[in-house]
């Protein structure tokens, strides 16, 4: 990783709403820099496997935003079905 000013390495946190980056953060001055992000698609075989599902939906691979708005949903279900709600009334 390139050295920032003084020789600190500089990490980037990485967008979450961007589906892939555009070309010229790919040409220098970018180049070697490290990017951080909270989903990536092909991260391990469970990343691969829900994006793949996702893929022959959508026809793109997902974005780190689409991927936090389905574990949100996912995670909000199961507490509804754990805790045996079946509606919001009294």
């Amino acid at each position: 990783m390139p050295p920032f000013a003084g020789g600190v390495p500089l990490a980037l946190l990485r967008y979450s709403g961007v589906a892939s980056w555009p070309t010229e953060l790919t040409e220098s001055p970018a180049q070697g820099l490290t990017f951080l992000t909270a989903f990536y698609w092909d991260r391990d075989d469970a990343s691969r496997a829900w994006s793949k599902r996702f893929f022959e939906q959508h026809k793109r691979m997902p974005t780190s935003a689409q991927a936090a708005v389905y574990s949100a949903i996912r995670h909000y279900l199961r507490a509804v079905e754990a805790a045996a709600l079946t509606s919001l009334g009294p």
